[in-house]
């Protein structure tokens, strides 16, 4: 008889393998290493990740690590547009306007917002009686809008520059155009990172219901929300350099004017000399 020992029962064919160590776990003490395998984390994994220490959920949590995040490419940012309560809708002139406010979300937070307007491009070559025009609808929403309407349109909303006839091209559908009136970020950290505004503007252009809504887009940049901190000391050196400037100007009128002063006294001793 075998002995028990060396029963196939009781031997087992092949030694059971250790399990793998956990990569997070090995970078456990040493925050540099955690810190940057983190940053490859999607969003909807760190809600996970964060319940797993006060380590790492300190590490996520700390403005650096989102700051190093967009500074390194890895934030996700999109654009989410309101619930129908919250958008507005008027018709004014038998025109509809549409305006309404979408969020900026910056890994899973709400840290900016976009207001816009959509205002409806007239089909047909000619206007009817009674008819507002696509400047007066510009008009009642606002003066920017107005002006914005007033250089890039005519009367119904065809425009006029023909680099812009060229990109729509003859089959222009007419669709609406749509304006963006304003853009902000709440929290300061994403106001020095040029490609977080820019990437969030495309989102709600293209990654949203508004893709299919407009034909025509114009934005003007704000430097509050899209300069970077070199734009930001290029515009100051700019504007000391005009206010040196202007001191010249000033000190220069006023030598002008000691000079006139001065022969003018000389001129009157003369006369009295004489």
């Amino acid at each position: 008889m075998p002995s028990s020992s060396s029963s196939p029962l009781s031997t087992p064919l092949h030694s059971p393998s250790p399990l793998p160590p956990c990569p997070l776990l090995d970078l456990m003490h040493n925050d540099d290493a955690l810190r940057a395998a983190l940053l490859w984390t999607r969003t909807s994994d760190q809600v996970s990740l964060r319940l797993t220490c006060r380590r790492i959920r300190e590490i996520l949590d700390s403005p650096a690590f989102r700051l190093q995040r967009c500074q390194g490419g890895f934030a996700e940012v999109k654009a989410v547009l309101p619930k129908s309560r919250r958008t507005s809708r008027q018709t004014i002139g038998s025109v509809r306007h549409t305006d309404a406010t979408a969020t900026v979300v910056v890994d899973g937070r709400n840290v900016g917002s976009a207001s816009y307007d959509i205002v409806t491009r007239r089909r047909g070559n000619h206007l009817q009686q009674g008819q507002v025009t696509f400047h007066s609808i510009a008009n009642a929403v606002s003066h920017e809008l107005m002006t914005v309407a007033a250089n890039l349109f005519d009367s119904r909303g065809r425009p006029r520059l023909q680099s812009i006839q060229q990109a729509l091209g003859p089959n222009d559908t007419k669709t609406p155009f749509l304006y963006i009136s304003y853009f902000r970020f709440y929290d300061p950290l994403y106001r020095n990172i040029s490609w977080i505004g820019a990437n969030a503007l495309r989102s709600l252009l293209v990654e949203t219901s508004l893709k299919d809504q407009w034909s025509l887009v114009a934005y003007i940049p704000d430097a509050e929300t899209h300069f970077t901190n070199e734009d930001r000391a290029e515009e100051e050196r700019y504007v000391r350099n005009l206010r040196r400037d202007d001191d010249d100007d000033d000190d220069d009128g006023t030598k002008i004017v000691d000079e006139e002063k001065q022969n003018e006294q000389t001129h009157v001793k003369n006369v009295v000399c004489r």
